[in-house]
């Protein structure tokens, strides 16, 4: 592999900590391929894929890793803080599978009907009892109405109400990101 610089771009001193739990987050990137490990054309690693909710909003995504193998597209997103993220409902990683299904089938490649989608976060500072990885698996037409529903809100937040919302740290706990309102 690559060397580990010391530094990292934005100034952050990479310590011995850091390089052993990103090692073993690329030891599980490169575990999921159990069929054949030659196939480096399903594997995308910081791969962007931007869409449009609206005319008006783009979703910039860069997504860490993934992978299409078989049936499933694994997508991994890695986290180094101690806040604990889940997997399930993450509406980050929602964006992620909706950019790159969507930017995978511009470039030709179709989606059998049993098709899966395999979001994980791979988290391994802060305590879990299922380890580092989080994961949630959805179907295609699960992704779609996950689609469905995050284009639905955010025209609500463009709507007339959007200039008397105002984002900030509270933000963190809004009941309204969990329940979609």
């Amino acid at each position: 592999g690559l060397p580990i610089p010391d530094v990292a771009p934005n100034g952050v001193t990479i310590d011995a900590e850091m390089r052993e739990h990103a090692a073993a987050y690329v030891a599980h990137c490169r575990g999921l391929n159990k069929l054949d490990p030659a196939l480096a054309t399903s594997q995308f690693i910081e791969t962007k894929c931007n869409w449009y909710a609206t005319p008006e909003i783009e979703i910039g995504c860069k997504v860490d890793y993934s992978q299409i193998e078989g049936d499933t597209l694994y997508v991994r997103d890695y986290k180094y803080g101690w806040r604990l993220v889940d997997a399930i409902c993450n509406p980050q990683l929602v964006a992620y599978a909706i950019g790159l299904v969507r930017k995978l089938a511009v470039e030709g490649i179709t989606f059998p009907p049993d098709f899966k989608i395999n979001l994980g976060i791979y988290q391994p500072r802060p305590y879990h009892p299922d380890g580092p990885l989080r994961t949630w698996e959805l179907t295609l037409d699960e992704l779609v109405a996950e689609h469905d529903e995050m284009v639905r809100i955010l025209k609500f937040l463009t709507g007339p109400l959007a200039d008397k919302l105002e984002t900030g740290s509270q933000c963190n706990e809004c009941p309204g990101a969990v329940a979609g309102t």
